[in-house]
């Protein structure tokens, strides 16, 4: 119960592999697929950043505070909601567990995601900024449109562990095992669809990214 079987639909072809048939549950979300290789069921897990969190030049650093919660103190990075523009930069690497075939027929989607918490109890919305290059092995980058996406803040929320995302579109050529995702996370407080009037601290960004099996089948091929 709560799955059902779509037959002879054809989503896409990538190198052969013809995926005709999904499994999907109740709600109509893709929970597996078959191709050329077989049957592969999909799970999805975070993708966490692979390099160290840097500051662009001429870009402004969010400020790191000292905050306490119920006694606990810890350190927080806090992106400014009066008047700055502040700017973090990271990387992932595209994994080798990833459905390669399904993501670049559009079927299956990869996600990025920022969990962060609000530093008062006022209301609004924080808009973060997904800028980002994807740098294929062996091949030039490949600049992409900034995404954007909304955290909505409701009043009496300090401290609370927000989660907002956006899904990232298909890159010239395809995605592929090995290659890279730059990026950069900003917030701009004076954005008019930004309306929360003080600091967010962001604790992660990662991606939600589906998987089909526990790596590749050679070391740059799925």
């Amino acid at each position: 119960m709560g799955r059902g079987i779509t037959n002879n639909v054809t989503h896409g072809t990538s190198d052969n592999n013809i995926m005709p048939e999904v499994v999907t549950n109740a709600a109509g979300e893709i929970v597996a697929y078959t191709d050329a290789n077989g049957f592969h069921e999909i799970r999805y897990r975070d993708e966490y950043t692979s390099g160290d969190w840097t500051t662009p030049s001429g870009s402004s650093a969010p400020d790191t505070v000292s905050i306490t919660i119920g006694g606990f103190v810890t350190t927080v990075t806090a992106f400014d909601g009066n008047t700055t523009t502040e700017v973090k930069s990271n990387e992932f690497e595209i994994a080798h567990d990833l459905p390669i075939d399904a993501i670049n027929s559009g079927m299956l989607k990869i996600e990025a995601h920022a969990h962060c918490s609000p530093s008062t109890n006022n209301a609004g919305n924080v808009k973060w900024h997904f800028e980002w290059i994807y740098k294929p092995v062996n091949a030039a980058p490949i600049s992409m449109t900034t995404l954007t996406f909304i955290v909505e803040v409701a009043a009496n929320q300090q401290y609370w562990h927000l989660l907002g995302g956006v899904e990232l579109p298909i890159p010239a050529g395809g995605y592929h095992i090995g290659d890279i995702i730059k990026f950069n996370i900003k917030r701009i407080p004076t954005d008019g669809d930004d309306t929360y009037a003080n600091d967010i601290y962001l604790d992660k960004v990662a991606l939600h990214v589906p998987t089909d099996g526990n790596g590749s089948r050679q070391r740059y091929i799925k």
